[in-house]
């Protein structure tokens, strides 16, 4: 960065010069110098509160090394990177942690709800190419929570700017398993307004995710392409979409009017009004 030659950038040298000891972790020296800045700066809330945060992860890190590391420690030290603190520290504890999880075994596999897991981690870091890897890794080798870490998956895509393919995770994980999906911190913006969308038409909030894959459709944001199979009894949700993508095959490919008219006047038994929204969108 260009430095103001009137002004004493002094305090703006130390701080970068602590920054990059910081995302090293070396904290040592980080904490030397902002015991200079603090020398010079006494009362400044914010020198008061970085210099705090570098001394209590001196102590974490102290306590972390002296015994031997494990899942149930890696993830202490996740829980206080929500606390304040200067942003280089935080990166560099992150990038400790996506260290020390690849270590345990098997690292793809190690989760803890809501969102402790190394792609979601690589994916704060703004690693997302490495993130992809990982929740793949994850996908492949029987995660339990598929519906979130598809959506995770296609947040990650959505990133990378594959939008098409996010789109498709996202359709496969509100179709496997909606209640998983971590709706909170979907990146696709149509995604997310979809569900803001619904709930000002009437959807009623505990079966909007149910509804996502057929109101994707309506609005196009969806396809109705998935090899996605259903397990058990289907909701009402899943079978309306199942009904559209065998009327659509019997619309645009197979003639079938009278099975045709038939699937049709079930769906709109079984519901009128999403019934009505699909009419429109098949009549242009």
């Amino acid at each position: 960065m260009q430095l103001d030659l009137f002004i004493d950038n002094r305090r703006t040298i130390l701080v970068n010069a602590a920054d990059e000891h910081l995302r090293n972790l070396d904290l040592e020296q980080a904490a030397t110098l902002y015991q200079e800045i603090q020398s010079e700066a006494p009362n400044d809330p914010t020198v008061i509160s970085h210099k705090n945060a570098i001394e209590n992860w001196q102590r974490r890190l102290e306590q972390f090394h002296s015994a031997p590391p494990g899942v149930d420690r890696i993830y202490h030290l996740y829980e206080h990177l929500s606390e304040p603190g200067p942003a280089a520290l935080l990166s560099g504890i992150r990038s400790f942690i996506i260290a020390q999880l690849q270590m345990e075994e098997p690292p793809e596999l190690i989760f803890v709800p809501p969102r402790f897991h190394i792609g979601c981690l690589l994916l704060e870091a703004g690693r997302p190419v490495e993130a992809e890897k990982w929740f793949f890794l994850a996908l492949d080798s029987g995660i339990t929570e598929r519906g979130r870490f598809l959506a995770w998956l296609g947040d990650v895509l959505t990133v990378e700017s594959q939008t098409e393919s996010a789109r498709e995770c996202y359709l496969a994980a509100f179709l496997e398993d909606p209640l998983g999906v971590d709706v909170s911190g979907l990146r696709d913006d149509a995604v997310r307004e979809m569900l803001i969308e619904m709930e000002e038409e009437g959807v009623a909030e505990e079966d909007t995710v149910y509804w996502v894959p057929v109101w994707g459709w309506l609005k196009g944001v969806f396809g109705l392409e998935t090899t996605i199979a259903s397990s058990g009894e289907m909701s009402l949700p899943r079978r309306w979409f199942e009904c559209i993508r065998h009327a659509e095959r019997l619309r645009t490919g197979v003639r079938g009017d009278g099975e045709l008219l038939r699937l049709r006047k079930r769906m709109k038994e079984m519901n009128p009004a999403m019934f009505g929204k699909y009419m429109e969108k098949i009549r242009g």
